[in-house]
């Protein structure tokens, strides 16, 4: 089971990797990883926040394992732009109600998206983007 949480991950990475065209690839922070802050102009932040996995059938049977994939949207406080809110409404399109991820043999699938309340992180605004999801594994996935 250990290895689901990665496959899970890998999925729902891979389709932030692919959004629009790929041109937030080196302007996107993922967990656990090295990462400059741009100066300015827009930047992504990924977070995963992990739900209690409910358990199927019997103690051998399957789980489903269900969480939030965070992506925030980093702009800088002040600039007036609403750009950001563009790129919210198109995020929450990209990870559709109902749509199934695959990168493995777990299939991901997205329950729904939606925009969240902005907050001020320091001199950034951040506007979450909540994608709740879910997928079944089993003992020794």
């Amino acid at each position: 089971m250990s290895r689901a949480y990665g496959q899970i991950l890998r999925a729902l990475n891979d389709r932030l990797l692919t959004f629009d065209g790929g041109s937030y690839t080196s302007l996107t922070e993922f967990e656990n990883s090295d990462f400059v802050k741009p100066s300015s102009g827009i930047w992504l932040r990924q977070r995963t926040f992990w739900k209690r996995p409910r358990i199927l059938g019997s103690f051998y049977g399957n789980y489903r394992e269900q969480g939030i994939y965070q992506i925030e949207i980093m702009q800088l406080v002040g600039d007036g732009s609403v750009e950001s809110a563009d790129v919210s409404g198109e995020l929450v399109q990209w990870y559709g109600r109902g749509s199934t991820l695959t990168t493995s043999n777990i299939p991901v699938k997205i329950e729904q998206s939606y925009r969240m309340t902005s907050v001020r992180d320091g001199s950034w605004l951040s506007t979450p983007i909540a994608v709740e999801f879910w997928a079944y594994t089993s003992i020794g996935s």
